[in-house]
């Protein structure tokens, strides 16, 4: 039916069919399909833009952090520089006492304790560090105590201003001195 149809048809009628059917084909596909894509097309590149934005912004948040980070680090660093040196000072204010001044002290803080001091001695040595030069001093204490008074002793030791260490410390019960104790300490302190 359609072949007779079209054999009916002028030239001129057929070849407006075909411009026609040509127009309905492309229409159709401008409207059911090029138009649905370009509006899937916006989508996406809608989508990739916040994405980009997205991914902008946390880049500057991340080296936000990042500076905020460093500068955290260079200002811990500043007080730990701050902290050494206060630390330095000190030591070296503790280090600069005279032998004869911390025996001194000694001396007093055992009085103050009640403690007997039989004998003192103190031995030097020169030591050349790799930076400064200092003397290592042993000081060795022959003392006669009550348990108590030893021990008060000991912790006076940490308000000494110089750099002490104990490095020998011997209690001995004697049995005609009793209820004292023979004690034996040596300390080792650094002076420059």
């Amino acid at each position: 039916m359609a072949a007779g149809f079209l054999e009916k048809m002028s030239k001129r009628e057929r070849i407006i069919l075909a411009i026609v059917g040509v127009v309905a084909v492309g229409a159709g596909f401008y409207k059911f399909e090029y138009e649905p894509q370009q509006a899937r097309l916006k989508k996406v590149n809608a989508s990739i833009e916040q994405v980009q934005g997205d991914v902008a912004s946390l880049r500057q948040a991340v080296s936000a952090v990042r500076a905020q980070n460093v500068s955290m680090n260079i200002q811990r660093t500043r007080g730990d520089i701050l902290r050494l040196q206060e630390e330095i000072e000190l030591f070296k204010s503790r280090m600069s006492g005279e032998v004869r001044d911390v025996i001194g002290v000694l001396k007093r803080q055992a009085a103050l304790h009640g403690i007997q001091v039989k004998s003192i001695d103190s031995q030097e040595n020169e030591v050349t560090g790799s930076h400064f030069q200092y003397r290592r001093v042993q000081i060795n204490l022959r003392m006669e105590s009550g348990y108590r008074a030893i021990g008060k002793f000991i912790s006076a030791l940490e308000e000494v201003p110089a750099i002490l260490s104990v490095q020998h410390f011997e209690v001995r019960r004697v049995q005609e001195i009793l209820p004292r104790l023979n004690t034996s300490l040596t300390l080792r302190l650094y002076v420059m």
